[in-house]
């Protein structure tokens, strides 16, 4: 009985997902860096990351709440089917997690705000909507994602070339979840190639750019990195064809996503301003055995 109290909180963060929070912290850091260089402002900065932690929490609480039933089936033993977690309580830390979000991001200036209203939007909408669409869902995550990329860069976004980055984690999201949905299935086949053949077109984006001298060769850096977190795992799905061998390789492709962010930091202000993107995956890398993520 004295372990209970331990386990619910426990049972809370996995519904939070709370090693994937640090990955939207990321895009928030790197948005920032990216429109702020080093001249960033702790509490404007401090806001945001309190905006994006809010939401995201949030839309996983709440994924899980309208995957209940699905995960009584598949997943008994997380939280919401288990009991640990009762739906009542889940909706009220989605209520509570979305409005500390909407707070954070109020904070932050009206451009945040609205910008944050339109996410939190997107991720009701694929939570209880889109999610069951084979395109359409897709298609729904990724434009959060991006959204968040460009929550980070709201306090000074402009036209100009560091729009085309969200774009770019658009797409990246949109394979990450097509091939996600073979979770439960295995089969990688197709999807895993085509999720290597984007990694191979980032590189190829990202070379154009520095061969014009767009953005520094120091990007490479960290696409290096992002290569070898998500290559191995991914070739294993190809090999085996389990659902295991998706799954560990769906986690990889999702931690790795501060590794992308960083490329772009580094691409716009040089290596070093990737560091702090990069040190947002290490409490992620440190407590994801505890938690699952996807």
């Amino acid at each position: 009985m004295s372990q209970r109290p331990g386990l619910r909180v426990k049972a809370y963060l996995q519904l939070m997902r709370l090693p994937n929070v640090f990955t939207a912290i990321a895009d928030i850091v790197a948005g920032y860096v990216i429109v702020r260089g080093f001249a960033v402002s702790i509490a404007e900065l401090g806001a945001l990351i309190l905006a994006t932690s809010g939401i995201y929490s949030a839309g996983c609480v709440l994924n899980d709440f309208c995957d209940r039933e699905v995960d009584a089936r598949e997943r008994p033993s997380r939280p919401l089917p288990s009991g640990m977690v009762s739906g009542r309580e889940a909706l009220i830390l989605t209520f509570f997690l979305f409005a500390v979000g909407i707070f954070g991001a109020y904070l932050a200036g009206p451009d945040s705000f609205s910008l944050a209203l339109a996410i939190v939007l997107l991720v009701i909408a694929y939570d209880t909507r889109s999610k069951q669409h084979d395109i359409i869902g897709p298609v729904n995550m990724a434009a959060c994602r991006a959204g968040n990329l460009l929550l980070g860069m709201s306090p000074a976004l402009t036209v100009s070339l560091p729009l085309l980055f969200p774009v770019v984690s658009f797409c990246y999201i949109f394979l990450v979840t097509m091939f996600s949905r073979l979770e439960t299935e295995g089969n990688a086949g197709g999807r895993a190639w085509l999720i290597a053949g984007g990694i191979g077109g980032i590189f190829l984006l990202f070379a154009v750019l520095a061969v014009r001298g767009d953005i520094a060769a120091d990007a490479f850096i960290y696409l290096a990195l992002l290569a070898c977190l998500v290559l191995p795992p991914l070739r294993r799905a190809l090999r085996e064809n389990t659902p295991n061998a998706v799954q560990q390789s769906v986690r990889s492709l999702i931690l790795a996503i501060p590794f992308l962010d960083a490329a772009y930091t580094a691409g716009m202000q040089g290596a070093v301003a990737g560091l702090p993107v990069v040190f947002c995956l290490l409490p992620a890398l440190l407590i994801v055995r505890f938690f699952y993520v996807t």
